[in-house]
């Protein structure tokens, strides 16, 4: 074989492996969230077949509020927490997962391991966007998941946490239908990716801390509100917790079992 077709066979290798590499699939998803500011927001993630991970990215710039022309105090005050950055999750094939999350115009990397072993397969299917989806249940922090999940795209990934099934999960929602989670496309062979931010302002906390970081944000939010708005309406002070996580492992009491 001559030098030039020694240099045009190995560019074709070249190509082929970059082509191989750059090969991922990706699920975007719509989230509805029927929550006390009610809204939409798009959704993805982008899964690494050779590494076998999968990073999870919530687009704020697409959410879209739902009926808010009632709120009262408590609900506008939520929805005015600002963010500087979007949400992104990096689950391994162990549902190890790493945060990078913005509160309170400050910027966090945030560790999570626990996984969900409880999930409870069912013989019930359905189709969902031409695939074989199987019903599965689970328990985790507070609240009781209903997820669809095809073993045809084989990898134990899903929006937000979820995670842990012999398939993609391409749809769920807890059992009182306040988040959803709903796909919308899926690509097998994408050269789609997600960049995640760049970590050198970021501060790394233990999800514990980052849990005790924001209820406490959003106590002192709502104590000034209820000294300084006499006639401002504040539902509850029991629970102010605002996102999908109602309760934690290391909390007395917890419903998370």
């Amino acid at each position: 074989m001559s030098i030039r077709m020694k240099s045009i066979a190995y560019l074709l290798i070249l190509f082929i492996t970059a082509q191989l590499s750059a090969q991922r699939i990706v699920i975007n998803y719509t989230n509805v969230y029927d929550i006390k500011v009610p809204m939409t927001r798009k959704s993805k993630i982008v899964i690494d077949p050779t590494e076998r991970k999968a990073t999870y990215f919530e687009d704020f710039k697409s959410t879209k509020m739902v009926g808010t022309d009632n709120r009262n105090v408590e609900n506008q005050a939520i929805a005015s927490v600002k963010r500087s950055l979007d949400k992104f999750y990096v689950t391994d094939a162990q549902c190890g997962r790493i945060l990078y999350d913005n509160f309170a115009s400050a910027n966090y990397i945030v560790k999570d391991t626990l996984a969900i072993s409880d999930w409870n397969i069912e013989d019930t299917t359905k189709m969902i966007a031409n695939y074989k989806a199987y019903r599965a249940t689970c328990t985790f922090r507070g609240r009781k998941w209903i997820a669809w999940f095809t073993p045809e795209i084989p990898f134990p990934f899903g929006p937000w946490k979820l995670c842990g099934l012999p398939g993609i999960i391409l749809e769920a929602h807890d059992e009182n239908k306040q988040w959803n989670y709903i796909v919308s496309t899926i690509n097998l062979n994408s050269e789609d990716n997600i960049i995640l931010p760049d970590i050198q302002d970021f501060k790394s906390l233990s999800l514990e801390g980052f849990v005790k970081l924001k209820d406490e944000f959003y106590t002192n939010f709502f104590n000034s509100i209820d000294q300084n708005e006499r006639d401002a309406t504040i539902k509850s002070k029991t629970n102010l917790r605002a996102g999908v996580e109602s309760s934690f492992e290391w909390e007395k009491n917890n419903n998370t079992k």
